[in-house]
Protein backbone atom coordinates (compact mmCIF):
# COMPACT_ATOMS: atom_id res chain seq x y z
CA UNK A 1 0.00 0.00 0.00
CA UNK A 2 1.41 3.05 -1.08
CA UNK A 3 0.73 6.24 1.48
CA UNK A 4 1.28 9.79 0.11
CA UNK A 5 3.66 11.56 2.31
CA UNK A 6 5.91 14.71 1.73
CA UNK A 7 9.19 14.63 -0.07
CA UNK A 8 12.69 15.51 2.12
CA UNK A 9 14.17 18.45 0.25
CA UNK A 10 17.73 18.19 0.44
CA UNK A 11 19.76 21.78 1.03
CA UNK A 12 22.93 20.13 -0.65
CA UNK A 13 24.43 21.96 -3.37
CA UNK A 14 27.07 19.66 -5.00
CA UNK A 15 29.87 21.33 -7.16
CA UNK A 16 29.66 21.14 -11.04
CA UNK A 17 32.85 18.78 -11.04
CA UNK A 18 32.65 14.88 -11.52
CA UNK A 19 34.44 13.11 -9.22
CA UNK A 20 35.39 9.55 -10.62
CA UNK A 21 33.50 6.92 -12.09
CA UNK A 22 30.17 7.52 -10.13
CA UNK A 23 29.93 11.21 -8.92
CA UNK A 24 26.75 10.44 -7.29
CA UNK A 25 27.96 7.45 -4.47
CA UNK A 26 28.40 9.98 -1.64
CA UNK A 27 24.88 11.68 -2.21
CA UNK A 28 21.68 11.32 -0.80
CA UNK A 29 19.02 9.84 -3.02
CA UNK A 30 16.89 11.72 -5.01
CA UNK A 31 13.52 12.54 -4.77
CA UNK A 32 11.05 14.56 -6.18
CA UNK A 33 10.97 18.36 -5.28
CA UNK A 34 7.35 19.58 -3.75
CA UNK A 35 6.72 21.75 -6.38
CA UNK A 36 5.33 19.94 -9.05
CA UNK A 37 2.98 20.01 -11.73
CA UNK A 38 -1.28 20.33 -10.82
CA UNK A 39 -2.14 16.98 -11.80
CA UNK A 40 1.08 15.06 -9.93
CA UNK A 41 0.65 13.54 -6.35
CA UNK A 42 4.15 12.07 -4.45
CA UNK A 43 4.79 9.27 -2.78
CA UNK A 44 7.30 7.07 -0.87
CA UNK A 45 8.95 9.70 0.81
CA UNK A 46 8.90 11.64 -2.12
CA UNK A 47 10.35 9.10 -4.65
CA UNK A 48 7.36 7.87 -6.97
CA UNK A 49 5.37 10.53 -8.31
CA UNK A 50 2.29 9.84 -9.89
CA UNK A 51 0.24 11.79 -12.75
CA UNK A 52 -3.46 11.69 -11.53
CA UNK A 53 -5.27 12.35 -13.96
CA UNK A 54 -5.66 13.74 -17.56
CA UNK A 55 -2.66 13.51 -19.67
CA UNK A 56 -0.79 16.94 -18.74
CA UNK A 57 0.26 18.76 -16.65
CA UNK A 58 3.01 16.88 -14.87
CA UNK A 59 6.36 18.48 -14.07
CA UNK A 60 8.34 16.84 -11.92
CA UNK A 61 12.14 18.06 -10.85
CA UNK A 62 15.00 16.40 -8.24
CA UNK A 63 14.46 18.34 -5.15
CA UNK A 64 18.47 18.78 -5.32
CA UNK A 65 20.86 19.91 -7.94
CA UNK A 66 22.69 17.29 -9.52
CA UNK A 67 26.16 16.71 -10.60
CA UNK A 68 27.95 16.12 -13.98
CA UNK A 69 27.87 12.49 -14.79
CA UNK A 70 25.64 11.28 -12.44
CA UNK A 71 23.15 8.86 -13.84
CA UNK A 72 19.64 9.93 -12.96
CA UNK A 73 17.46 6.51 -12.69
CA UNK A 74 13.82 6.63 -13.43
CA UNK A 75 11.51 3.20 -13.51
CA UNK A 76 8.04 3.31 -14.59
CA UNK A 77 6.13 1.98 -12.25
CA UNK A 78 2.75 2.69 -14.09
CA UNK A 79 2.35 2.93 -17.88
CA UNK A 80 -0.92 3.46 -19.49
CA UNK A 81 -2.60 2.67 -22.88
CA UNK A 82 -5.12 5.46 -22.96
CA UNK A 83 -3.23 8.17 -24.19
CA UNK A 84 0.08 9.22 -26.53
CA UNK A 85 3.02 10.18 -26.28
CA UNK A 86 5.23 9.08 -23.29
CA UNK A 87 7.99 10.71 -20.85
CA UNK A 88 10.04 14.21 -21.48
CA UNK A 89 13.33 14.38 -19.53
CA UNK A 90 15.74 16.55 -19.78
CA UNK A 91 17.40 19.58 -16.99
CA UNK A 92 16.79 22.84 -15.82
CA UNK A 93 18.99 25.42 -14.47
CA UNK A 94 16.30 27.30 -12.97
CA UNK A 95 15.33 26.25 -9.21
CA UNK A 96 12.48 24.76 -9.04
CA UNK A 97 11.91 26.20 -5.40
CA UNK A 98 10.96 29.79 -7.55
CA UNK A 99 7.91 27.77 -9.83
CA UNK A 100 5.85 27.20 -7.12
CA UNK A 101 2.90 29.10 -9.51
CA UNK A 102 2.32 28.75 -12.59
CA UNK A 103 3.58 25.51 -13.54
CA UNK A 104 2.74 24.87 -17.70
CA UNK A 105 1.16 22.49 -18.81
CA UNK A 106 4.20 20.49 -21.13
CA UNK A 107 8.03 20.78 -20.94
CA UNK A 108 7.80 20.61 -24.13
CA UNK A 109 7.29 23.29 -25.60
CA UNK A 110 6.05 25.33 -22.50
CA UNK A 111 9.61 25.05 -20.75
CA UNK A 112 11.97 24.56 -23.54
CA UNK A 113 11.05 27.32 -25.22
CA UNK A 114 12.21 29.66 -22.34
CA UNK A 115 15.52 29.90 -21.04
CA UNK A 116 17.42 27.23 -18.74
CA UNK A 117 15.10 24.36 -20.01
CA UNK A 118 16.76 21.21 -22.03
CA UNK A 119 14.45 18.37 -22.34
CA UNK A 120 12.89 15.82 -25.17
CA UNK A 121 10.31 13.31 -25.77
CA UNK A 122 10.94 9.82 -25.30
CA UNK A 123 10.23 7.19 -27.86
CA UNK A 124 7.24 5.33 -27.56
CA UNK A 125 8.98 2.11 -27.66
CA UNK A 126 11.16 2.37 -25.16
CA UNK A 127 8.45 3.13 -22.44
CA UNK A 128 7.49 -0.26 -20.62
CA UNK A 129 6.64 -1.33 -17.29
CA UNK A 130 9.50 -1.89 -14.80
CA UNK A 131 12.09 -0.46 -17.59
CA UNK A 132 14.29 1.23 -15.67
CA UNK A 133 15.33 4.39 -17.86
CA UNK A 134 18.59 6.68 -17.46
CA UNK A 135 20.64 9.81 -18.28
CA UNK A 136 23.12 11.99 -17.29
CA UNK A 137 24.89 15.72 -18.43
CA UNK A 138 28.52 15.59 -19.40
CA UNK A 139 30.27 19.20 -18.66
CA UNK A 140 30.09 19.66 -22.78
CA UNK A 141 26.36 19.67 -22.42
CA UNK A 142 25.51 16.66 -24.21
CA UNK A 143 23.02 14.62 -22.12
CA UNK A 144 23.37 10.60 -22.23
CA UNK A 145 20.68 8.23 -21.84
CA UNK A 146 19.59 4.40 -21.52
CA UNK A 147 16.97 1.73 -20.76
CA UNK A 148 17.84 -0.96 -18.57
CA UNK A 149 21.57 -0.89 -18.35
CA UNK A 150 21.95 -0.39 -22.15
CA UNK A 151 23.65 3.15 -23.50
CA UNK A 152 21.98 4.21 -25.90
CA UNK A 153 24.04 7.48 -26.50
CA UNK A 154 23.60 10.95 -27.39
CA UNK A 155 20.09 12.50 -26.41
CA UNK A 156 20.50 16.04 -27.25
CA UNK A 157 23.40 18.53 -26.20
CA UNK A 158 23.64 22.22 -25.51
CA UNK A 159 22.84 22.12 -21.94
CA UNK A 160 24.57 25.29 -20.29
CA UNK A 161 26.69 23.89 -17.59
CA UNK A 162 28.30 26.80 -15.92
CA UNK A 163 25.75 26.51 -12.94
CA UNK A 164 23.88 24.13 -11.15
CA UNK A 165 21.18 21.88 -12.98
CA UNK A 166 18.22 20.03 -11.72
CA UNK A 167 16.82 17.01 -13.24
CA UNK A 168 13.28 18.08 -14.84
CA UNK A 169 10.60 15.44 -15.99
CA UNK A 170 7.23 15.80 -17.76
CA UNK A 171 5.21 12.69 -16.48
CA UNK A 172 3.23 12.76 -20.13
CA UNK A 173 0.94 10.54 -21.93
CA UNK A 174 1.11 7.09 -21.35
CA UNK A 175 3.98 7.25 -18.49
CA UNK A 176 1.80 7.39 -15.82
CA UNK A 177 3.81 6.40 -12.49
CA UNK A 178 7.48 6.85 -12.23
CA UNK A 179 10.30 6.44 -9.52
CA UNK A 180 13.60 7.66 -8.92
CA UNK A 181 16.11 4.45 -8.17
CA UNK A 182 19.62 3.64 -6.91
CA UNK A 183 21.68 4.09 -9.80
CA UNK A 184 24.43 1.64 -8.35
CA UNK A 185 21.39 -1.02 -7.83
CA UNK A 186 19.84 -0.93 -10.95
CA UNK A 187 22.84 -0.28 -13.62
CA UNK A 188 24.63 -3.20 -12.18
CA UNK A 189 22.23 -5.55 -11.91
CA UNK A 190 19.75 -4.76 -14.94
CA UNK A 191 17.87 -7.34 -16.81
CA UNK A 192 19.14 -9.29 -19.23
CA UNK A 193 16.98 -8.61 -22.79
CA UNK A 194 16.59 -12.03 -25.37
CA UNK A 195 17.57 -11.52 -28.25
CA UNK A 196 14.42 -10.82 -29.51
CA UNK A 197 13.59 -7.97 -26.80
CA UNK A 198 16.70 -6.23 -27.88
CA UNK A 199 15.87 -6.23 -31.29
CA UNK A 200 12.61 -4.84 -30.20
CA UNK A 201 14.26 -1.87 -28.19
CA UNK A 202 15.40 0.43 -31.05
CA UNK A 203 18.01 3.67 -30.81
CA UNK A 204 15.45 6.15 -31.27
CA UNK A 205 16.28 9.20 -33.79
CA UNK A 206 18.81 11.31 -32.26
CA UNK A 207 20.07 13.71 -34.30
CA UNK A 208 17.87 16.16 -37.28
CA UNK A 209 17.61 13.77 -40.81
CA UNK A 210 20.05 15.61 -43.40
CA UNK A 211 17.99 15.84 -46.44
CA UNK A 212 18.93 16.70 -50.04
CA UNK A 213 17.31 19.48 -51.12
CA UNK A 214 15.25 18.48 -54.37
CA UNK A 215 12.82 20.32 -56.52
CA UNK A 216 9.45 20.30 -55.40
CA UNK A 217 6.80 19.89 -58.89
CA UNK A 218 4.59 22.58 -58.81
CA UNK A 219 2.23 20.57 -61.16
CA UNK A 220 0.47 17.89 -59.35
CA UNK A 221 -0.14 14.67 -61.41
CA UNK A 222 -2.35 14.41 -64.08
CA UNK A 223 -4.03 11.32 -63.19
CA UNK A 224 -5.10 13.42 -59.58
CA UNK A 225 -6.93 16.10 -61.65
CA UNK A 226 -9.85 14.18 -63.30
CA UNK A 227 -13.07 14.03 -60.97
CA UNK A 228 -14.26 10.57 -62.43
CA UNK A 229 -11.23 8.70 -60.99
CA UNK A 230 -12.50 9.27 -57.46
CA UNK A 231 -15.23 7.73 -55.90
CA UNK A 232 -17.80 8.56 -54.06
CA UNK A 233 -17.99 8.06 -50.44
CA UNK A 234 -19.48 4.60 -49.70
CA UNK A 235 -19.63 4.63 -45.77
CA UNK A 236 -20.86 7.50 -44.52
CA UNK A 237 -24.18 8.56 -43.42
CA UNK A 238 -25.73 9.68 -46.11
CA UNK A 239 -27.23 12.84 -44.33
CA UNK A 240 -23.63 13.81 -43.26
CA UNK A 241 -22.70 16.19 -46.32
CA UNK A 242 -19.50 15.85 -46.75
CA UNK A 243 -17.06 18.48 -48.84
CA UNK A 244 -13.91 17.65 -50.04
CA UNK A 245 -10.57 19.36 -47.89
CA UNK A 246 -8.11 20.91 -49.58
CA UNK A 247 -4.14 20.27 -48.22
CA UNK A 248 -2.03 22.84 -47.63
CA UNK A 249 0.18 23.63 -49.95
CA UNK A 250 3.41 22.96 -48.10
CA UNK A 251 3.94 18.94 -48.27
CA UNK A 252 6.70 16.24 -47.87
CA UNK A 253 8.75 15.90 -50.76
CA UNK A 254 7.39 12.62 -52.36
CA UNK A 255 3.68 13.84 -52.49
CA UNK A 256 2.28 15.62 -55.50
CA UNK A 257 -0.83 17.26 -55.25
CA UNK A 258 -3.82 17.65 -57.79
CA UNK A 259 -5.21 20.64 -58.81
CA UNK A 260 -7.55 21.19 -56.10
CA UNK A 261 -5.08 19.93 -53.23
CA UNK A 262 -7.89 17.22 -52.31
CA UNK A 263 -5.89 14.34 -53.55
CA UNK A 264 -2.50 13.96 -52.31
CA UNK A 265 0.00 10.95 -54.46
CA UNK A 266 3.09 9.99 -53.18
CA UNK A 267 5.61 8.86 -55.79
CA UNK A 268 5.47 5.19 -57.02
CA UNK A 269 9.20 4.97 -56.07
CA UNK A 270 9.34 6.21 -52.39
CA UNK A 271 7.68 4.80 -48.97
CA UNK A 272 8.31 7.93 -46.76
CA UNK A 273 8.64 11.74 -46.57
CA UNK A 274 4.44 11.53 -47.69
CA UNK A 275 3.71 14.75 -45.47
CA UNK A 276 0.06 16.44 -46.36
CA UNK A 277 -1.65 19.08 -43.56
CA UNK A 278 -5.29 20.70 -43.48
CA UNK A 279 -4.77 23.87 -45.34
CA UNK A 280 -6.39 25.56 -42.48
CA UNK A 281 -6.96 24.37 -38.82
CA UNK A 282 -9.31 22.08 -37.75
CA UNK A 283 -12.75 22.39 -35.79
CA UNK A 284 -13.58 20.44 -32.99
CA UNK A 285 -16.54 17.99 -33.74
CA UNK A 286 -15.36 18.42 -37.10
CA UNK A 287 -15.64 15.30 -38.81
CA UNK A 288 -12.79 14.12 -41.59
CA UNK A 289 -12.46 11.13 -43.99
CA UNK A 290 -9.45 9.62 -44.69
CA UNK A 291 -10.76 7.98 -48.23
CA UNK A 292 -8.03 4.86 -49.73
CA UNK A 293 -7.34 5.57 -53.68
CA UNK A 294 -4.47 3.44 -54.28
CA UNK A 295 -2.10 1.32 -52.04
CA UNK A 296 1.20 -0.79 -52.63
CA UNK A 297 1.58 -3.81 -51.39
CA UNK A 298 5.25 -4.18 -52.01
CA UNK A 299 5.60 -1.53 -48.67
CA UNK A 300 5.33 -2.25 -45.34
CA UNK A 301 3.57 0.03 -42.93
CA UNK A 302 0.19 2.70 -43.00
CA UNK A 303 -0.66 6.13 -42.61
CA UNK A 304 0.74 8.91 -39.64
CA UNK A 305 -2.09 10.58 -38.43
CA UNK A 306 -1.17 13.67 -36.08
CA UNK A 307 -1.96 17.10 -34.96
CA UNK A 308 0.23 19.96 -34.55
CA UNK A 309 -0.27 23.43 -33.43
CA UNK A 310 2.86 24.51 -35.98
CA UNK A 311 0.93 26.74 -39.49
CA UNK A 312 2.38 24.67 -41.53
CA UNK A 313 3.24 27.74 -43.98
CA UNK A 314 6.67 28.10 -41.48
CA UNK A 315 7.86 24.80 -42.16
CA UNK A 316 10.60 24.54 -44.97
CA UNK A 317 9.80 20.93 -46.51
CA UNK A 318 13.50 19.92 -47.15
CA UNK A 319 15.01 20.88 -43.27
CA UNK A 320 12.05 20.19 -41.58
CA UNK A 321 10.17 17.32 -42.58
CA UNK A 322 12.24 14.36 -41.34
CA UNK A 323 12.10 10.65 -42.80
CA UNK A 324 10.63 9.48 -38.99
CA UNK A 325 7.68 11.54 -37.86
CA UNK A 326 8.44 10.43 -34.39
CA UNK A 327 11.66 13.55 -35.17
CA UNK A 328 8.85 15.85 -35.34
CA UNK A 329 7.89 15.60 -31.27
CA UNK A 330 11.51 16.97 -30.90
CA UNK A 331 10.00 20.49 -32.26
CA UNK A 332 9.36 23.47 -29.98
CA UNK A 333 5.71 23.48 -31.00
CA UNK A 334 3.15 21.08 -30.22
CA UNK A 335 2.60 17.82 -31.50
CA UNK A 336 1.04 14.48 -31.51
CA UNK A 337 0.85 11.37 -33.89
CA UNK A 338 -0.29 7.96 -33.81
CA UNK A 339 1.52 5.60 -36.25
CA UNK A 340 0.07 3.06 -38.56
CA UNK A 341 -2.71 4.17 -36.94
CA UNK A 342 -3.05 0.94 -34.47
CA UNK A 343 -1.67 -1.58 -37.51
CA UNK A 344 -4.64 -0.57 -39.52
CA UNK A 345 -4.20 -2.06 -43.01
CA UNK A 346 -5.57 -0.23 -45.59
CA UNK A 347 -7.15 -1.17 -48.94
CA UNK A 348 -8.34 0.83 -51.59
CA UNK A 349 -11.96 2.02 -51.02
CA UNK A 350 -11.07 2.19 -47.27
CA UNK A 351 -12.70 5.31 -45.63
CA UNK A 352 -11.38 6.42 -41.86
CA UNK A 353 -13.03 8.95 -40.42
CA UNK A 354 -11.53 11.17 -37.14
CA UNK A 355 -12.80 13.50 -35.01
CA UNK A 356 -11.32 15.64 -32.01
CA UNK A 357 -13.66 16.04 -29.66
CA UNK A 358 -14.22 18.93 -26.86
CA UNK A 359 -12.83 16.92 -24.52
CA UNK A 360 -9.41 16.36 -26.63
CA UNK A 361 -10.17 12.38 -27.65
CA UNK A 362 -8.81 11.59 -31.11
CA UNK A 363 -11.86 9.36 -32.17
CA UNK A 364 -11.55 7.01 -35.44
CA UNK A 365 -13.16 4.97 -37.06
CA UNK A 366 -12.90 2.76 -40.32
CA UNK A 367 -15.51 2.11 -42.83
CA UNK A 368 -18.20 3.38 -39.98
CA UNK A 369 -17.43 0.77 -38.06
CA UNK A 370 -16.73 1.11 -33.94
CA UNK A 371 -15.61 3.94 -32.55
CA UNK A 372 -11.39 3.84 -31.07
CA UNK A 373 -9.89 6.74 -29.36
CA UNK A 374 -6.27 6.51 -30.65
CA UNK A 375 -4.79 9.60 -28.34
CA UNK A 376 -5.67 12.77 -26.74
CA UNK A 377 -4.69 16.22 -27.77
CA UNK A 378 -4.82 19.53 -25.89
CA UNK A 379 -8.03 20.67 -27.68
CA UNK A 380 -6.99 24.54 -26.39
CA UNK A 381 -4.71 24.88 -29.04
CA UNK A 382 -5.27 25.99 -32.76
CA UNK A 383 -4.53 22.39 -34.42
CA UNK A 384 -3.86 21.30 -38.06
CA UNK A 385 -4.33 17.70 -38.80
CA UNK A 386 -1.25 15.85 -40.74
CA UNK A 387 -0.79 12.68 -42.87
CA UNK A 388 2.08 10.84 -43.55
CA UNK A 389 1.45 9.00 -46.43
CA UNK A 390 3.70 5.69 -45.72
CA UNK A 391 4.36 2.29 -46.95
CA UNK A 392 1.38 0.76 -48.61
CA UNK A 393 -0.72 3.88 -48.24
CA UNK A 394 0.28 5.47 -51.76
CA UNK A 395 -2.66 7.72 -52.82
CA UNK A 396 -5.85 9.46 -50.20
CA UNK A 397 -8.19 12.11 -50.53
CA UNK A 398 -9.59 14.05 -47.55
CA UNK A 399 -13.06 15.52 -46.70
CA UNK A 400 -14.77 17.58 -44.05
CA UNK A 401 -18.00 17.48 -42.55
CA UNK A 402 -18.56 19.82 -39.79
CA UNK A 403 -22.24 19.75 -37.68
CA UNK A 404 -24.64 21.82 -37.43
CA UNK A 405 -24.73 23.07 -33.91
CA UNK A 406 -28.02 22.71 -31.75
CA UNK A 407 -29.39 25.88 -30.92
CA UNK A 408 -30.01 26.63 -27.73
CA UNK A 409 -33.36 25.88 -25.73
CA UNK A 410 -35.44 29.12 -25.88
CA UNK A 411 -35.92 30.55 -22.30
CA UNK A 412 -38.47 29.54 -20.06
CA UNK A 413 -41.75 32.05 -20.70
CA UNK A 414 -42.75 34.13 -18.01
CA UNK A 415 -45.77 34.59 -16.89
CA UNK A 416 -47.06 37.82 -15.90
CA UNK A 417 -48.99 37.95 -12.53
CA UNK A 418 -52.09 39.54 -14.02
CA UNK A 419 -52.08 36.36 -16.11
CA UNK A 420 -55.90 35.16 -16.10
CA UNK A 421 -56.76 31.38 -16.68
Amino acid sequence: MISLQKPITYLTSPGRVSSGPNPASNLPPLQFHPVHGENVRLYRDGSVAKRTESFCKGLAFSARPVRLQEKICIKFLEVSTNWSGVLRFGFTSNDPGTLRYNLPKYACPDLTNKPGYWAKALAERLCERDAVLFYYVTAAGDVHFGVNGEEKGIFFSGVDTRGQLWAMLDIYGNSTAVEFVDSNHHLNNSRRHGDDEVDRIITPALANVSLQPQPVTPQPVAADTHPAEIPPLRFQHHNSKFTPFPFHRVRGRNIRLSTDRTVASRLETEFCNGYVFTARPIQLGERLVIQVLNTEPHYMGALTLGLTSCDPATLDPHRDLPEDPDCLLDRPEYWVLSKDLAGWAPQPGDELSFTVTRRGEVVVSKNSGPQVTVMHVDESLTLWAFLDVYGSTQRVRLMSHIPQQQPPPAPPVQQSKNFIK
